[in-house]
């Protein structure tokens, strides 16, 4: 259908020419609309940090990575130790240099401070102030120290395991004697070497020291600062001369570990109930400026079956702190030979008999005299 004006030109009203129309007055409106929907979100694009890994020790060796940034500029990444968002003198740091792409790579060393999170933060392009644009969280993870004894007397040797620390990294494990958090002159110390998953393992002997609680702390990677420690228990330890006998035996008793210039009770336990009772062979003696002692004691002459007894020693007769066993021999005898005919004749050898007295024969019709000094007898 047409219409005609006049002094115009025909025009075609169909179907074809309205869809026309609409296209051309519809594709610049969906253009507009994408331009709106997607330009906001390149235009709010933010630079990215990555680091790996995410957390581990002190002295772990942090590769950070950084996209998004504009090319070609330089700057620098941080460890933002106290977190308030300004580069300090003593804070680590890198500078680095983004590509045409607007990225970079760089390493940063995650320096000796106590565990938790951290932030570490780039400025880039740097300039003043400091303007960050980008940051990401650091884990900063606890070395741990374990023993495989944890108490024990002067002079045994302490095996000390660590996890966590910095692979590849060096210090010091060390006995912290006088507790001062330093690897002093004279105190046990091992160097030591993380290895690739920061294990180590390191080897002490306890010092001549007092009873009581000491620090094992492990200094690495070695910069003075103690990245881990746990705790040794010193005790007392005794040690006896003779440790086995005939009751009446004179002991010689010898310990260290005790409280220096102390008064130390030294007792034969007779009836093994860990306490110094009435008529039990004890003595008191002062421990020497090291914590050492020297005694006396006779194991008793009467009541004793044979076996094992403890000697001990403490500050009072409730409170014993080292120990060790004598062990009371009873009676023995020793035939020759051990077996025959009737009519064989039998020696018998016997000891550990009361001194100068006469047994009675062991199911045969026989006696003897024991000797006054070897306490033995031979009888045919």
């Amino acid at each position: 259908m047409q219409k005609i004006f006049p002094g115009k030109k025909a025009f075609n009203l169909n179907i074809r020419n309205i869809w026309n129309i609409r296209q051309i007055m519809l594709g610049p409106l969906v253009f507009l609309l994408l331009v709106l929907f997607f330009l906001p979100g390149l235009a709010l694009a933010a630079p990215v940090l990555s680091l790996s890994p995410l957390g581990g020790p002190a002295g772990t060796e942090l590769a950070v990575s950084g996209s998004g940034f504009g090319i070609n500029s330089s700057g620098y990444v941080w460890f933002d130790v106290n977190g308030n968002g300004i580069k300090e003198e003593n804070e680590p740091k890198v500078d680095v240099n983004t590509n045409g792409s607007g990225g970079f790579s760089a390493t940063l060393t995650v320096p000796s401070v106590a565990p938790g999170y951290y932030i570490i933060r780039v400025d880039l392009p740097s300039d003043e102030p400091i303007e960050i644009e980008a940051e990401a969280f650091f884990k900063l993870t606890a070395p741990v120290l374990t023993l495989g004894i944890t108490s024990g007397p002067p002079g045994m040797a302490v095996i000390v395991t660590g996890h966590y620390f910095a692979p590849g990294k060096s210090g010091w494990v060390w006995f912290d004697t006088n507790n001062d958090y330093t690897k002093d002159e004279g105190e046990p110390a091992m160097r030591v070497t993380a290895n690739s998953v920061g294990g180590l393992r390191a080897s002490l002997f306890v010092p001549t020291v007092t009873s009581g609680a000491y620090p094992i702390r492990a200094d690495l990677p070695e910069d003075g600062y103690v990245e881990a420690w746990t705790t040794f228990t010193a005790v007392p330890v005794i040690n006896l001369a003779p440790s086995s006998g005939l009751p009446g035996t004179l002991i010689t008793v010898t310990g260290s570990g005790f409280m220096p210039e102390s008064g130390i009770l030294v007792w034969f336990d007779a009836n093994r109930n860990g306490t110094k009772d009435s008529g039990e062979p004890s003595t008191t003696v002062l421990s020497g400026s090291y914590g050492k002692i020297i005694a006396s004691l006779t194991v008793p002459a009467a009541g004793l079956s044979p076996g094992a007894y403890p000697v001990r020693a403490g500050l009072s007769a409730n409170e014993a702190l080292a120990k060790a066993n004598f062990t009371v021999k009873g009676p023995a005898l020793s035939p020759s030979p051990n077996k025959g005919i009737p009519g064989t004749t039998v020696t018998v050898t016997g000891s550990r008999f009361p001194a100068n007295t006469r047994p009675a024969g062991f199911g045969l019709i026989l006696t003897a005299i024991t000797r006054g000094t070897a306490e033995n007898f031979i009888k045919k």
